[in-house]
């Protein structure tokens, strides 16, 4: 169900939930709130929150020459600050390619406006710097609506909640500080993260130690174990916050909240949905040096991935074969899912698509799919998971020549 923000905009209805949330924080005038945006999940990121009037810069650097590193990577909006006024005279509007000499004439006049501004008491700079507007609510709250305008169904956004004097570059040079944590690439902590650890469950994407900030990649499990723990930490997505907080110590959680008191973020429906809030211990101290997950925080991560997964299927099979779940509730359809996964994997089949297949081939034969010998000995090759897809496409096509017989 969805309804609207001022100004007609549809958004989902968890956007007003924000709204109510945010704007009663707007309203206190003594705590400011950042937003955190996910660019791999916009065309223009940077082009759609100048059109909103909102302040905004990269958690990523230059890669190089790789520009769509830092496009498609977090951003940081600060929702108590307007932006700077444009400040071109017209005449340079219309000129196609200002010279040299015009453009140093500007940058100093623009220079001796600014300064003048703030001698005279103007924080803006003449509108040249952005202004902090915390004691005028009403602005932000236009401001928090505009962005949930320009996010509307996407799980794109990480709101971040600190006192008065979180100022734009303490945030930000914490956020930074997390871009990258170190994660333990054994054997044991990673057994139960299957396929890889960037992936349709979750997105803590893996780096090389010595690769260019933000030049992340997913490395299949077995290609990473021995290598550089360093991963680029995507805390943008209120998916993979959603897996990696609830994992974490108290210690861990101070180290990745920093400076803030709380975080806001609204995972899939597979991950829980809704709003969830996260709070800063009180009386604890942090994590020192890199955010650091241990091989326990890495188990508990791979159940609710596992879990996530299994509620993806049963949501599949909803909308496919309810009549293989009838009579269900969530409860005893995720345990329906489980049983067959277990199953599934005792024939050594490992990706979703394998339990998907496994699970409606056994349920809607009541077990008798793997009794035939031919399909136990298919199963017992290599790669059980395409064997298995390569049954499934031939099952289905027999059964389109029988019905156009």
């Amino acid at each position: 169900m969805q309804s609207q923000l001022n100004g007609g905009a549809e958004v989902p209805a968890v956007g007003q939930v924000y709204l109510k949330r945010l704007s009663r924080i707007a309203d206190s005038c003594d705590r400011r709130i950042y937003a955190v945006l996910d660019g791999a999940l916009f065309g223009n990121l940077t082009a759609d929150l100048s059109a909103a009037g909102l302040c905004h810069r990269p958690l990523y650097r230059s890669a190089g020459s790789n520009s769509a590193i830092v496009l498609g990577g977090p951003w940081l909006v600060s929702l108590s600050l307007s932006p700077p006024a444009s400040s071109v005279p017209d005449s340079l509007v219309e000129t196609a390619e200002p010279s040299d000499e015009e453009l140093q004439a500007l940058a100093a006049k623009l220079s001796n406006d600014m300064a003048k501004a703030v001698a005279n008491g103007d924080e803006s700079g003449g509108g040249l710097m952005p202004a902090d507007e915390i004691d005028l609510p009403g602005r932000v709250k236009s401001r928090i609506e505009a962005l949930l305008k320009l996010i509307a169904d996407r799980p794109a956004v990480v709101f971040w909640v600190g006192d008065r004097g979180l100022s734009e570059e303490t945030i930000y040079r914490h956020l930074r500080g997390i871009n990258r944590i170190v994660l333990p690439l054994e054997r044991d902590a990673l057994a139960g993260l299957s396929g890889s650890v960037s992936g349709e469950a979750g997105d803590i994407s893996l780096s090389a130690g010595d690769a260019q900030e933000g030049a992340s990649f997913a490395l299949d499990l077995e290609e990473a174990r021995g290598r550089s723990g360093i991963v680029v930490f995507r805390h943008a997505d209120p998916n993979v916050m959603m897996q990696v907080l609830p994992a974490l110590s108290p210690e861990q959680v101070v180290r990745l909240m920093g400076p803030a008191e709380e975080i806001y973020f609204a995972p899939a429906e597979a991950w829980g949905g809704n709003i969830k809030r996260a709070h800063r211990p009180v009386d604890v101290v942090a994590q020192g040096g890199m955010l650091r997950l241990t091989p326990e925080n890495i188990e508990v991560i791979s159940a609710s991935r596992m879990l996530a997964a299994r509620r993806r299927r049963v949501t599949a099979f909803q909308r496919s074969a309810p009549h293989l779940l009838q009579g269900m509730d969530e409860r005893e359809a995720l345990i329906f899912m489980e049983r067959y996964e277990t199953q599934a994997r005792i024939y050594g089949l490992k990706t979703e698509r394998g339990f998907f297949q496994w699970t409606y081939l056994m349920s809607a034969s009541n077990g008798r799919f793997i009794e035939a010998p031919d399909i136990r000995q298919n199963l017992r090759g290599r790669n059980p998971d395409a064997r298995l897809d390569e049954m499934m496409r031939l099952m289905a096509n027999a059964a389109k020549e029988r019905g156009g017989a």
